[in-house]
């Protein structure tokens, strides 16, 4: 049932700021947070095969209580339904994407209309089918044994929604949607360069960066 006057996303044709969806990340749950870090946000533009640059947000900088920018998160950090759904899982489309470090995805499907959330870099805590509400526990954040950039934990988040003619591919949403335009409460502070190892806050006045990998 949507609170506070919000939409039931069980009855939306459409991704927007008025639906009844949580943060897939708890604030709460991560030791020292004050705020996110817009790290790797939501480009629409297409790069040389067409195909668009960034379909969702990285969940993976924040600014903590000791006055640093971290890049990575708690391996540990539960991620959660943003809302009912359905859990469909896969590997990556190709084994070479493993490598760098997208390992497994998760769609929930949402309703009949097809919205759909995606999460990628996970490791899966319920099984393919299973209906989930919002707020559960769905998964974790996948560390990779591998690079050290591999070893930046952190959450792909996306949402768009399931092509008519089924979902061919896990990663194959359509009509994605930039996650900041859904989640009113969601505010960060903004990396520049973005989706780099050493970048700058300008909001902030700290140039300190801790990079965890938290091994």
């Amino acid at each position: 049932m949507a609170t506070n006057n919000l939409e039931s996303i069980a009855n939306a044709s459409e991704w927007s700021a008025n639906l009844d969806v949580e943060m897939p990340i708890r604030e709460r749950d991560i030791p020292g947070f004050e705020k996110w870090i817009n790290w790797n946000s939501y480009n629409p533009n297409l790069d040389r095969d067409g195909e668009m640059i960034h379909n969702g947000y990285d969940f993976a900088a924040y600014y903590n209580s000791q006055g640093e920018c971290v890049l990575g998160l708690p391996a540990e950090t539960v991620v959660r339904a943003i809302a009912d759904g359905v859990a469909s899982i896969s590997t990556c489309a190709h084994p070479e994407e493993q490598v760098r470090d997208f390992y497994r995805t998760m769609i929930l499907k949402h309703n009949d209309a097809g919205l759909a959330s995606g999460y990628a870099h996970i490791i899966p805590l319920v099984e393919e089918g299973q209906i989930v509400k919002k707020g559960d526990p769905i998964l974790k954040l996948y560390k990779s044994p591998g690079s050290e950039w591999g070893r930046i934990v952190h959450l792909h988040f996306y949402l768009g929604k399931i092509p008519f003619d089924g979902l061919p591919n896990v990663n194959d949403l359509i009509e994605c949607v930039d996650p900041c335009s859904v989640f009113g409460q969601f505010s960060c502070l903004d990396a520049n360069p973005q989706n780099a190892q050493i970048f700058e806050v300008p909001q902030l006045q700290t140039t300190r960066r801790v990079i965890a990998h938290f091994r």
